[in-house]
Parts: C-alpha cells; structure tokens; sequence
C-alpha cells in the first residue's frame, strides 16, 4: 500500500472507531436510561471488545420488536397512529425513521467483517483510538505493505501500545459502507427517541387535564 493510501486507510480505520463507538455508546445509553441518564452514560462509554461483542451479539438474539422496545420506540407502523398529532408528513418521517435503524442495525449485524475488525481493534482499546498521524513504513516495527498501525492508550498499564491490523482496498470499501450504516443508525435513532419522547409527554399532558 503506498504511503498516501496507507494514511487514508488509517483515516478511514479511525472513523470507523469512532462511528462505532458513538453507536454502540449511543444504543447502550437509551437501552440503560432507566437507571442512568443518557448523556451521562453516553459521555462515560468506553469500546472494548466486550462492549463490541455484546452489541453484535444482541443485534443477533434480539427480535425487530425487543430492539425497539429497548429503545422505548413502537413499530413503524404503530408509529403514524399513535403520533398522528404530528401531522401526515413529520408521522410518516417518524415512522420511516424507526423502519431506517431497524435496516441500518440489521445490516450493521450482517457485516462479519466488521465485526471482526471491530473485535480486533476494541480488544487493544482502553479509552478511545489514537491513530498515528503519519503512516509508518513497511520496514518499521515490522509492518508489512497491507498493515496500517494505531497507537492505543492501555490505561490499565498506562502505555501506548503499537497495534497494527491487515486491510485492503476491498476492506477499505467495506468499512466505508459500515460507517455510513452505523451514522444513519445513530442519526435515525436520535430523532425518533426525541420525537417519541416528545410525543409521550405531550400525550401525558393530554391526558392529565382530560
């Protein structure tokens, strides 16, 4: 891999780091609001291999309707009906909102190559990648022509680690396509957890002065 694109695929490498963290950090955060709040939770999130394969393990066992009832949001077609207040328009964005995490989560849950990359990556993680800023050469460290390496903080023994992984231009394209399906999985379930949440205290106000 030459210098300029082994400096892309290390960008590419961390923005799927991040990607990732934010939406297993995010989809933890709302499944445990009942017991901590979301920001707190979300902000104190820190990927590992367990937190990486906890997540890919539920996206298997869990049902369409156990996801969305963990996440407190009704089916996509409940949706429409319970929040018709919304009006046509902003309901049926809801609800095609819902409809979008569920195939972004399942899709995210097919990638086996991600998955694999992720376990891989977050094994070495303790707080959060701190990429390289610069590629290193085949000769150094010992890195061959397809590795790109990141420089990861073990807290725990409080020294950087050099851990490099194998990707290549296949690779690279399909971790590309995760990042963008776990972002529109995060986006899509931060509108719908807002505008449901909206909607069930409005609900509530209604009912309270009927």
């Amino acid at each position: 891999m030459a210098p300029q694109r082994k400096v892309l695929a290390m960008a590419i490498v961390e923005q799927f780091l991040l990607a990732s963290a934010d939406l297993i950090g995010l989809t933890r955060a709302v499944r445990n609001r009942h017991h901590e709040s979301i920001a707190r939770s979300f902000l104190s999130f820190r990927l590992d291999d367990e937190s990486s394969a906890e997540f890919f393990s539920e996206l298997e066992d869990f049902s369409d309707d156990e996801l969305l009832d963990a996440f407190g949001l009704p089916a996509p077609e409940h949706a429409e009906r319970r929040y018709a207040a919304l009006g046509p328009s902003h309901a049926q964005e809801l609800s095609s909102a819902i409809g979008s995490l569920l195939r972004d989560l399942r899709a995210t849950g097919t990638r086996g190559n991600s998955a694999v990359l992720l376990s891989e990556l977050a094994g070495q993680l303790r707080g959060g990648p701190a990429l390289t800023g610069r590629s290193l050469r085949p000769d150094e460290n010992g890195l061959r022509p397809d590795q790109v390496a990141s420089l990861v903080l073990d807290e725990r023994r409080r020294s950087l680690v050099l851990h490099a992984v194998s990707v290549d231009e296949h690779q690279l394209g399909a971790i590309i396509d995760a990042i963008d399906c776990m972002t529109r999985a995060a986006s899509s379930l931060i509108y719908a957890y807002l505008t449901v949440q909206d909607e069930e205290a409005r609900l509530r106000g209604v009912a309270e002065r009927g």
